[in-house]
Parts: structure tokens; sequence; C-alpha cells
């Protein structure tokens, strides 16, 4: 790789780590008028328009694709689209923007919990300590501090929100093996394809919960900013920087997720940050940057 597409490859991935700080910022408020699935549908139609064109302009679909490449492109879009959209349209319906972002961090440990698991890599004890630090970060933010005393379930949000990054760990790791023979963007249009099939079945099932009338612009046109730039845009460099870089060096940049989403979110929502937040978050990314030292 030489220096000057190294460097734009990085940036492309710092920008995609911006465009989802800023994706939980519009999922917020998208969440407050739509029903996860709907708000998730809504958001990868307008990706796979994007993307559909985009592809167009670069020349088309060169090779028919296997029946293998279909099904691997069918399982990421289950896993990257549409469970993960669930969880996360789920979750910011009931949590805060800012709180939501921060498990987020988890996502580098599970991505190499699972490749530990399913592909045989290998797990160090320094790698069993950083989980423990980052699984205890969570614990610090679930509980707001109050590790001892806290009491009751965990909250639907909070359980929602522990499942997205284990969802996204299943996309990148997947992708990777998907990738072979198969440009980014391809596998990226064809994931949010499958994606959006599976979510408008979906959707269809809460299509009397919509006021559609009541939705106004702020509300479409975070719609807008998720289908644009919090997917096809970032999706599709995502999958370059793992084809380039492999799952687990991409995974890293992930930290920046949540450093994004709690700085706009207290810019734009007027969220305030915790000190529980601050203390468990740091312990997550300390955890994730002893994994990936």
């Amino acid at each position: 790789m030489t220096a000057p597409r190294g460097m734009r490859l990085y940036a492309k991935v710092v920008v995609c780590t911006f465009f989802w700080g800023g994706a939980f910022i519009a999922g917020r408020v998208v969440a407050q008028h739509l029903p996860p699935m709907t708000a998730a549908a809504l958001r990868f139609s307008i990706a796979a328009v994007v993307l559909i064109g985009w592809i167009a302009r670069s020349g088309g679909v060169q090779a028919r694709l296997t029946i293998k490449q279909l099904a691997l492109t069918a399982v990421l879009g289950l896993f990257g689209v549409f469970l993960y959209n669930v969880c996360f349209f789920g979750a910011l319906a009931r949590i805060p923007a800012g709180r939501a972002s921060l498990f987020m961090a988890l996502n580098p440990l599970m991505t190499a919990a699972l490749g530990a698991i399913v592909f045989g890599e290998t797990l160090t004890r320094t790698k069993w300590a950083a989980f423990a630090i980052s699984v205890t970060g969570v614990v610090v933010i679930l509980t707001q501090g109050r590790v001892t005393t806290a009491q009751g379930p965990l909250g639907t949000g909070d359980a929602l929100m522990l499942c997205a990054p284990l969802c996204w760990a299943a996309y990148t790791l997947i992708g990777k093996r998907a990738l072979t023979g198969m440009r980014p963007l391809l596998a990226t249009t064809c994931a949010v394809l499958w994606g959006a099939a599976f979510l408008l079945c979906g959707a269809w099932t809460e299509y009397d919960r919509v006021q559609w009338s009541g939705i106004g612009l702020p509300t479409w046109l975070a719609v807008a900013y998720l289908g644009v730039f919090g997917t096809a845009l970032s999706y599709a460099w995502w999958y370059d920087a793992v084809a380039a870089l492999g799952s687990s060096r991409t995974a890293i940049f992930n930290n920046l997720v949540p450093l994004f989403a709690v700085v706009l979110s207290g810019i734009v929502l007027n969220e305030s940050v915790a000190p529980s937040q601050i203390a468990g978050g740091t312990l997550v990314i300390a955890g994730v940057l002893l994994v990936n030292k």
C-alpha cells in the first residue's frame, strides 16, 4: 500500500466513524417518530438507490455472482443491516444517543472474541484481561457508577445496544470472507439490498402504527442523512478498509464512534454527559487498546 493511498484509506475510515457518530444523533431523532424496522427500511432503501447508482457509474457488475457469494451477502444483510438496525433504532427510542454510542466501543473486542470462537484466532492472557476491563466499563455505564448498589433488570434499550456491536462484529468478520473475489462496493450493495428486503418485510407489520402526517422535515432530513452518509458512503468505505487492513485492524477505528457521538449529542441534542459515562467509556476503550496493542 503506497503512502498516499494509505493516508486516503485511513482518512476514509475516520470519516466513516464521524458519519456513524452523527448517525446516533440522526437515529435518535428518527426513532422518536418511526418504529424500528420502518426507520431502518427507509434508511436502507435510500442507501440501496445511492449504491446502485454508484455501481452503474463505476462500470456496473463485471461478472455474475456465484450462489456462495449471494448466500454470504444475504448473511451480511441479515447481521449488518437487519438485526443491527433493529437493535440500533430500538435502543435509540429508549436511551440517549450518547449513552447508546458508548456500547459501540465493545465492537473490536467482540470482533476478536468471535474471531477466536468461529475462526480459531488466538486469544492471549492480555486479551482476556482486556475483555475483563471493558466488561467492567460496560457495567459502570449500565449501573451509572453504582456497581454495588444497582438494582433491577437491564433496561431494554441497553440490552438492544449490547446486541448491536455483536451484530456488527459478525458483519465485519463474515465480510472479510465475502470480499474474496468481490469488489467492496459490490459486496456492500448486495448486503444492503438483502437487508433492505428483510426490513421492508418487517416494516409492513408496523405500517398501521406510523403517523405519516405528523413526521416533520427534521425527521426526513435525518433519514436522508442516515441513508446517504451513515450507510451508502460509510458501508462502502468500511469494506475498502476491511479488504486492505483486515477485520481486526479496521475494527479498532470503531473507538472513534462514541467520541464523535458524545460530542455531537451534546452540541446537537443538548444531552449531558455523566461522570459514570466518562469513567465507563474510558475503561471500555482502555480494554480495546490493550487487545489491539
